[in-house]
């Protein structure tokens, strides 16, 4: 993890000063693991809210893009209408999902409707909707045979393939190239770590970089960046924090 952390930090360094600058907020859904910078004895998304206590308190000391203050008013939004696991999910491709909707049975629907974001374990589906365990465990193997939910470690869902765009309203001001960068990093952070902690968010966008830009990070370059820029000490590490606005790849889907 401490490698990880390190190559992840040499990595951050050649990210563009134009790359899209977002509010870390918006990566709430998959902060679930304590750091040093969360409260004590508190849920580990207790450290997002401090920062953006102290944020309002001290007021804006740094003019931010459009883009910047639009993604802003969409975390404020997204925090102001409850739990992440309500956010609604909207379709990207809408004529081909409605096509594949379609296919699904009244029990494969009202399960896929009920999946959001953030995992739910079976149990806890099955209380949401009231469906009998043998039908619930049905409808969820047809949906995951389809793409249209995805089974995690500990027996818990949640929805994926034509559904994993996540918004908070078709009414949001933030652009489509936002959303979609936004989208597909929670995506590769909940794939391959589950949950990570705010403190290094940042960390895990640049991950998400490196996999995403193969010609960028095409045989060897990681290798030969990391010689260049040198020992990264533990303190370094240590001290480290995401800021509120973070960097992230603009490029949206793998090559």
């Amino acid at each position: 993890l401490q490698i990880f952390k390190k190559i992840t930090m040499v990595i951050q360094s050649h990210m563009d000063e134009e790359a899209p600058a977002i509010a870390s907020l918006c990566f709430l859904p998959v902060f679930c693991k304590h750091s040093r910078e969360t409260p004590a004895r508190a849920h580990p998304r207790a450290e997002q809210k401090e920062i953006d206590q102290q944020r309002v308190a001290s007021g804006p000391t740094v003019k931010t893009s459009e883009d910047e203050g639009k993604t802003a008013a969409l975390c404020r939004n997204l925090d102001t209408q409850g739990a992440s696991s309500r956010v609604k999910l909207m379709d990207s491709t809408s004529g081909y999902v409605k096509q594949q909707k379609e296919a699904l049975s009244s029990h494969e629907l009202e399960v896929y409707e009920a999946l959001a974001v953030e995992p739910i374990h079976v149990d806890a589906l099955c209380r949401r909707i009231g469906m009998p365990t043998n039908e619930l465990a049905a409808a969820l193997t047809m949906l995951e045979l389809t793409g249209f939910a995805k089974r995690l470690p500990g027996n818990q869902y949640v929805a994926c393939g034509p559904k994993h765009k996540e918004v908070v309203s078709s009414q949001s001001s933030v652009t489509a190239t936002v959303a979609m960068i936004i989208n597909n990093s929670l995506d590769f952070i909940r794939c391959n770590f589950h949950g990570i902690s705010r403190k290094y968010l940042q960390n895990y966008l640049a991950a998400y970089w490196c996999w995403a830009d193969r010609t960028r990070w095409c045989s060897n370059s990681l290798v030969r960046i990391c010689l260049e820029f040198g020992p990264v000490r533990y303190q370094d590490i240590l001290q480290y924090v995401s800021p509120t606005f973070v960097k992230t790849a603009q490029y949206t889907m793998q090559a």
